[in-house]
Formats: C-alpha cells, structure tokens, sequence
C-alpha cells in the first residue's frame, strides 16, 4: 500500500514542504505574464479578461480581432493588481485579556479565502509584560479532520516586545483557499503571554476570516479546548497573484530502487520550480493488475514510504503538481517486486550405520532464482547416536552408539531475504545393537566331587550395555556348572568328558542382543581305586 503522509510530532502533525508563485508583473520559466486573476466558481480561477474572450459567462468565441481589442482593453484598464495589506487581520481589535503560554500550547485558527495566496508575515500581539522574554515556538499549521498538519515553522525576532511581533514564514510557503489554518504558539520565557480579544469584527481580503475562539491544551492533556478570546493576530500575503492560465510543470519524481524483494520501496517527488506553486501533489500507482489509484500529498518535495507489497511484478508511479491548474503526469517510473523464491531440499531417505561406522546421504536443493548459491546445514537430534558432518551437499553421518537419531537439513540462499532459508527436511539414523562377544575359555580338568572355575570374558560395541552370562552342560552326570556374574563354577560328578556351551546376552531386547556361543571341554578323569 502507500504510505501514509509523513506524520510528524504532536496533534498529528506532518510536515509540508513550501512552494511558490509569480511575483507581480515578472516573468515566469516559460516568459508568461503575471496577472491577478478572477474567480470562477466551479472552475476555479480564471483571468479577469476571461469572459469577454469567450470563456464561462460569455456568448461564446469571439473573432480573433474583437478578442484582441477586448484583452488590450482590459488589461490597459486593469493596471497593476492591488491588494489589501493583510490577508486576514483582527490585530488592530479591542483586546480583553492576556493569554498566558506558561504551560499551555495556544492555537488561533483563519479561514483562507477564495485564492491560493503566498504566506509572508504573521504578526501577534503580545501583552507588555512580555517585554524582552524569549518567544515562543510559532507554527502555521493545517487543519485536516480532528489534526493539525504543519505547514512551516516561523522565525521571530531573538526577544519580545509588548504589542505587535512579527514571525517570517519560510520563502514559498503556501496558503491553500479555501483551508483552515491555525497559528501554533508553544513555550517562550517565563511570563509571556499574548493578547486575547472577544471582539469577533475581521478585516483582510474577501473570504478570510480569524475564527470567534481560540484554542488550548494544558501540559499533559490530549485534547484542546476552546476560549473565547481569539488570539490577535495579523496574516500578510507575500507576492501577487499568480497566473492561472499555464499549469505548472510536473514535479520530478524518483524511486529508492527499481528492484524490490522484500516489498517495500519509498517514492520520492520534487518541489515546484523557481516561480510555480502547488498547493498539493498527486501521485498516481499503477500495481501489476493494472487499476491504477490516486493518492494526494500536500509535501511538495516528499516522499512516501511503500510496503507490504505481496503481488509480484511491475509497479508504476506518475505524478503531478496541483496548483489552480494541475501539471502534466510525470514520466513513470517503474519498481519491480521480484520476492525471493525460497529454497527446497528434497526428501532424504534414511540410513542405517553401525557403531563407528560411516555412511552418506545427499542433499538437492531446488530454487526458483537460478542464479541463487546455497549453503547446506545438519543437525543431529542425539549425537550420543549419531554425529552428521557437511561438505557442500554431502552428509555424512557417524555411528557413535545404539539408537536413532533424527537429522534435520537445511538450505539458504544468498538473497539475504526472511525466507531465504528452506523449510527442514528430517530423516532419520538407525545404529542398530552390537552383538556381544565371548572370549575364549581353556579346557577345564576337575576331579571327581571337586570344583575348578573359569572367567567369561565379554566384550560389546555399545559400551553402556550391561550382560548376563549363560552356561550348560553337555552331560551334568559328568560335570557340572552354575554362574555368578561371569565366573563359571564346574564341578565334577563322574569320569567323562563334557561341554560347556557359554554366551553373554545386553540388555537392548534386540534380535541380536546374545551373543554367539563359546564352549570349552571339562575332563573328569578316572578315580584311582584304593585297596
């Protein structure tokens, strides 16, 4: 969307740029003759030879002689353009009361008229007692709803008077007909205080008006509230009238970029050239659906911030400078939204790997921006299972003890952007139980009705198992064994030879969790007889 105008501090303010009009009798740009101008309702201004060459409320064109004659007539009869000193005025009323700023913001609001103006002086009265304080901070403001938009800030003399104080408004600032205005005035030395008056007459040109109240807000509150002293003030024109016969040229427009990935850009427009005005500036975006919409700015140069874009493709911007007559549109510019396309990694498939063994799976990154590199990343759920390394695209995954684990892969682009990483891609690694061993066990000779012993010794890939040992006997009437943890108790019975089958089994409950059978070979021999 466009962004809202450029909102600045307090009474939700924004700041509006200055623009400018001809100088009576000068030359503009394109070698135009300023005239003052009439007024035309409906229309707006027009010349005030306007109808006696044809134009609204006249029988129609005339011939290009009788056209001639009437416009040397009426402009030899028009002579210079006159105007009254002030614009709008009650400063020369009867006062009634002094208006303290101490503490208090203090707005007198004016109705311009029927004509766009160019804004010179603005003059208050202050009460004696303000007498080389320091001034106040006096703005001009707009009104615009329930806000007040600034407009300029003036600049006053370094220390008051008692009486009449004038405040300069900044080269070009302007006074749209029409508007309410409000002169803002804030702070200043201790005690200054500036004169009220309940006298409601006015004074100043046709259709200007100094509002009945003022206005006021306490230090800490939200809102204003009326008085019914107005603040004596006097607001004087600078110039003349300007010539509403040309329209002013467009103003110059600029982008910050002219690709966006992220949706957001700020247009920028210049001020009027030296010797137009404008009142306002429209600028005109046409979105890739191609509806083009309108939105009006009263800053003149500006900008405005774009955002939250979500449609790919070309934006077009146009605009134009409004004053009595609106300019040309610009030359469009152009910012194409162009998003980043996230990165997709594939399905991977799982992987067994035995303990301290290796294996490898391949990531595939797909992206819709071609000319994207990608970095590749890996992380194991439990590297007390399994480890994963990555080399460019290559996972390679280590055993490191019974379980699963689950590695989670991802890829990023170079754009920068949020989504320029990949949603994960999980898969997961089985390292399956190691099969416990049984060393070897020596043949064991014992005597009848006597025992002998042998060691099981164990031995497992998954260190933290624990194990239980198992032994039998071929023929227990020739031998035989019990176990206590791995030591293995034989005992013989009678003369013969016999086996004993050993194996070790951990405690994973796995299909291979006993391990293979040891044996080894118990001799009782002959007992010797005794006479």
């Amino acid at each position: 969307m466009i962004g809202p105008r450029n909102w600045n501090r307090g009474d939700a303010e924004r700041s509006v740029g200055a623009v400018r009009r001809f100088a009576p009798g000068a030359r503009g740009s394109r070698g135009r003759r300023m005239i003052a101008p009439a007024r035309c309702p409906g229309f707006g201004r027009f010349p005030p030879f306007w109808s006696a060459v044809g134009g609204p409320g006249g029988r129609g064109p005339r011939s290009g002689a009788a056209t001639l004659i009437a416009l040397v007539a009426l402009l030899s009869a028009a002579g210079a353009p006159s105007r009254a000193d002030a614009l709008v005025s009650n400063i020369d009323l009867v006062d009634s009361a002094d208006l303290s700023l101490a503490g208090t913001v203090r707005l007198q609001e004016f109705t311009a008229g029927d004509e766009n103006a160019a804004l010179g002086d603005i003059e208050i009265k202050f009460s004696s007692g303000s007498d080389d304080l320091d001034p106040p901070t006096v703005t001009l403001r707009r009104r615009d709803g329930e806000s007040y938009v600034l407009v300029a800030e003036l600049t006053g003399s370094k220390k008051l008077t008692g009486g009449d104080n004038a405040f300069a408004a900044p080269a070009n600032t302007a006074l749209e007909a029409g508007s309410v205005y409000a002169v803002r005035l804030e702070g200043g030395g201790s005690g200054v205080a500036v004169r009220g008056s309940t006298d409601n007459s006015e004074s100043g040109e046709s259709g200007w008006s100094v509002g009945n109240d003022s206005l006021h807000r306490s230090s800490g509150a939200t809102s204003y509230e009326t008085n019914s002293n107005a603040l004596m003030i006097r607001v004087i024109e600078a110039g003349e009238r300007f010539d509403p016969f040309e329209p002013p040229l467009a103003p110059s427009l600029s982008v910050s970029e002219t690709t966006s990935t992220d949706g957001s850009w700020t247009v920028s427009w210049g001020g009027a050239e030296a010797g137009e005005f404008y009142t306002h500036v429209e600028l005109e975006e046409t979105p890739p659906s191609g509806t083009a919409s309108t939105t009006t700015f009263y800053d003149a140069p500006g900008n405005t911030s774009i955002s939250g874009k979500t449609v790919a493709g070309a934006y077009k911007y146009r605009v134009k400078g409004c004053s009595n007559l609106c300019s040309d549109w610009s030359g469009s510019l152009t910012v194409t939204y162009a998003p980043n396309s996230q990165p997709v990694v594939g399905a991977i498939s799982d992987l067994t790997v035995s303990r301290g063994s290796t294996g490898t799976r391949s990531a595939t990154v797909t992206d819709g921006d071609t000319d994207d590199t990608h970095t590749v990343t890996a992380s194991s759920s439990d590297e007390g299972v399994a480890t994963v390394s990555v080399s460019g695209k290559t996972l390679t995954v280590r055993g490191v003890s019974r379980g699963t684990a689950t590695i989670t892969v991802t890829a990023t682009d170079n754009s920068g952007e949020s989504n320029d990483t990949s949603a994960a891609v999980e898969f997961d690694v089985t390292v399956p139980n190691s099969r416990p061993v049984v060393g070897s066990i020596s043949d064991l000779t014992v005597s009848r009705g006597s025992t002998g012993r042998r060691t099981a010794s164990v031995t497992d890939g998954d260190t933290g198992d624990t194990h239980t040992v198992s032994a039998s006997s071929s023929d227990e009437g020739v031998a035989t064994v019990s176990v206590s943890g791995k030591t293995l108790t034989v005992r013989g019975v009678s003369r013969g030879t016999a086996t004993i089958t050993v194996t070790a089994t951990d405690n994973s409950g796995e299909s291979n969790a006993t391990s293979a059978a040891v044996e080894f070979d118990v001799t009782v021999p002959n007992s010797r007889p005794v006479v």
